[in-house]
This record gives structure tokens, C-alpha cells and sequence, in this order.
């Protein structure tokens, strides 16, 4: 395994992804089952068999997981405004300071409902996938496409509220060592992260309300296979995978045998 230092990014620098290669990688057929197995939430474990924790539809799973970030992103940056606002002033000719205006009340108020509107958004979303975990029944096309346009809509949610709130600071905001200025780099890069996409996400959402229903694709990650037979393998992100297919089966995730 090789990690290739090619993470230099102007935001999300602490995630650390950069892409990893595996060369001449060995991994047995019974550790890797077909990946649209997986995709369902079936996995090729008799002991993990019916656990919740294993019985999520990966996809899905994976996108609600993420869409925690952008929202914690847009709370962080209105906790930082919140906290500045008394001490700014909002123009050289009135003193008052910002958080006196009635015009800022407003934005917060609406940037604070975008915000809490998000995390609903993502709360439904997670409750109906642990309820398919929890009964142990698949997720319908609509219900996975549903998943994807409010995951999309939680995260344009998020970015335009962190972004509202970087207009509203003020330039000094924008120094080195204020935080909104880096919750607004993040926030917006996220949001254009392929997982996240407004226009491909609600435009699949448009396309089924209108009858036509498409199959909704999964995108698949390599993921390393469980070393320990006792304990659940957990997903390390493998990207830019370049084991050739032709000698290696794909990799993917086991709990226990």
C-alpha cells in the first residue's frame, strides 16, 4: 500500500484524502462477495447475519453519514457570527454594534431556519434507513432516490447558509485566524463534492415524480477487508483504486466469518 501525498486543498485540508494505491494485493475470493450485494445491505457474513448494524443499504448509508458535516459546518459558522455580532460594528457611520440591527435579526432568524430545516431533512432520512436496518427490508428505488435529493438539499441548504453568513460579517471575517471564513471554504467545497450534487440528485428526484423511473445508482468505494475475524472491518477510503479487476476480485466489506 502506498498513500500518495497529493492532498494540497484550500479547504477540507484536515480530511487528509489523499488517494492511496495497492499494488499486487492479494485478497481472497471468500472476502470479497459481488458488490451489488453489498450495495443492498447483504453481506456473505452467517454470523452478522441480521444485525442492524450490518444491514444498511451502503449507499444511502454512506451519503446520510456525510451530509452531518455540512450541517455541523453551518452551525459552527453561525455559533462564530453569533459570537462576534456584539463586538462589530456594521457601518463607519453607525457605531451600534451588528447585533442591535433589526436587518441582522432577520438574516439570523432566516439563516437559523435554513439550518434547522437541513437538520430535519437529514434526521428523517437516517430514521428511514435504520427502520429498513432495524426490519430487515430493502429500500425501494424512490425511497433511495428520495435519500439523495434531500442529502443534496440538506447540503445546498447548509452551503447557502454559511455562505449568507460570510456575506454578513464583514471583511475582517475573512483573516486567517477567523473561523467563518474557513467553514465557508469548506462548506462550499463540499457541496460540489459528486456525492452531494444538487443539479444530478434533485433533477433524478424531478424525473421520478414525473413517472419515469430510473434505476438509482450506487457509487461504489474500495474498502479495506476485515484483518480480524472477531471485529467488523471498518471502511477505510481507497481511492483512485488501481487493482486490475482481471486479477484481483474487488474488495469490499466483511464483518465477522
Amino acid at each position: 500500500m502506498e498513500i500518495i501525498d497529493d492532498w494540497h486543498m484550500s479547504a477540507m485540508q484536515g480530511t487528509g484524502s489523499s488517494a492511496s494505491v495497492a499494488r499486487d494485493v492479494f485478497v481472497p475470493g471468500d472476502r470479497a462477495p459481488p458488490l451489488p450485494g453489498l450495495l443492498r445491505g447483504a453481506h456473505a457474513s452467517a454470523a452478522d447475519a441480521g444485525v442492524v448494524e450490518y444491514s444498511y443499504a451502503v449507499f444511502p448509508f454512506l451519503l446520510s453519514a456525510s451530509v452531518g458535516t455540512v450541517i455541523g459546518i453551518a452551525q459552527g459558522a453561525l455559533e462564530s457570527f453569533v459570537a462576534r455580532a456584539p463586538e462589530r460594528a456594521v457601518s463607519f457611520e453607525n457605531p451600534a454594534p451588528q447585533a442591535t440591527s433589526p436587518v441582522t435579526r432577520f438574516q439570523l432568524g432566516e439563516i437559523g431556519m435554513s439550518i434547522e430545516a437541513a437538520l430535519a431533512l437529514s434526521r428523517d432520512t437516517v430514521a428511514a434507513l435504520e427502520r429498513h436496518a432495524v426490519q430487515g427490508t430493502p429500500m425501494s428505488t424512490e425511497e433511495r432516490i428520495r435519500v439523495r435529493a434531500a442529502v443534496a438539499y440538506a447540503t445546498r441548504l447548509s452551503t447557502d447558509a454559511t455562505t449568507a453568513l460570510s456575506r454578513i460579517a464583514g471583511a475582517t471575517a475573512f483573516r486567517r485566524d477567523r473561523t467563518i471564513q474557513r467553514h465557508h471554504r469548506d462548506a462550499t467545497m463540499l457541496s460540489n463534492h459528486a456525492h452531494f450534487n444538487y443539479e444530478t440528485h434533485l433533477g433524478l428526484l424531478g424525473s421520478f415524480m414525473r413517472g419515469n423511473h430510473p434505476r438509482a445508482s450506487a457509487t461504489a468505494a474500495c474498502v479495506v477487508p476485515s484483518a480480524s475475524r472477531r471485529h467488523a472491518a471498518f471502511p477505510v477510503r481507497v481511492s483512485r483504486c488501481r487493482i486490475p479487476l482481471q486479477s484481483a476480485p474487488r474488495w469490499t466489506l466483511l464483518g465477522r466469518r
